[in-house]
């Protein structure tokens, strides 16, 4: 008899500590499956990826960002793109008149349109803000005893570059809009068998009194 009930008992034991064993299991593999799903950055076949949801855009009364991004995209990229974005060798330079500044070699600019800084900077009055102006500008032109000079410096353009896509808004107030730019390029001479590859690029704008002026642009090409 005292043999059987201790056995009943060892049975019991060994039951409850295999059922110990499953709850404690199953309680950290539902605990797996909620981190897995709240995870911002996740492991899938060893590629690593983030997942975000798209940020919702409010609409801002008497700010059309459609309108706007195409009163102002096309025009900054034209103006930078055939000045202060590509270096300085678009303007007309003397190279036998030469010139050294803290260490730094300057030509003088024979351009006749451009005699000071700021008759570089003015083609962008009402389109860049001074604050973007000057980040891109740097120190490549300086003006000594009444002459423009400039570090010779060339910036190749992207020959591949062949059209904006499309462009979205990923914030927007009644001061600032910012925006994601979506190029493509291929070989321009590919033909109709053409490989496609697609870059996205910031741009962003400022309101400063009646105007929208870009504060920040990442050239496409």
């Amino acid at each position: 008899m005292n043999i059987k009930r201790n056995a009943g008992l060892v049975i019991m034991i060994i039951t409850a500590i295999e059922l110990c064993f499953f709850i404690c299991g199953a309680s950290m593999w539902l605990d797996s499956l909620s981190y897995g799903t709240s995870k911002s950055n996740e492991q899938v076949q060893g590629r690593s990826f983030n997942i975000s949801t798209k940020k919702e855009i409010p609409t801002i009364e008497g700010v059309n960002p459609d309108e706007i991004f195409n009163n102002t995209y096309y025009n900054a990229l034209n103006v930078l793109s055939e000045g202060i974005a590509y270096g300085t060798t678009w303007v007309k330079l003397c190279p036998n008149v030469q010139i050294d500044i803290n260490g730094e070699t300057y030509v003088e600019v024979c351009d006749a349109k451009y005699k000071s800084v700021s008759s570089i900077k003015a083609p962008l009055k009402n389109i860049v803000t001074d604050k973007f102006v000057n980040f891109l500008m740097d120190n490549n032109f300086v003006e000594k005893d009444g002459k423009l000079y400039a570090k010779p410096i060339s910036v190749s353009k992207n020959a591949m570059y062949s059209k904006l896509i499309n462009y979205e808004v990923t914030d927007i107030s009644k001061t600032n809009i910012s925006y994601k730019v979506r190029s493509e390029y291929s070989d321009l001479n590919c033909g109709g068998d053409c490989d496609y590859a697609y870059k996205t690029h910031v741009f962003e704008l400022v309101k400063e009194g009646n105007n929208w002026l870009v504060s920040n642009m990442e050239m496409p090409y």
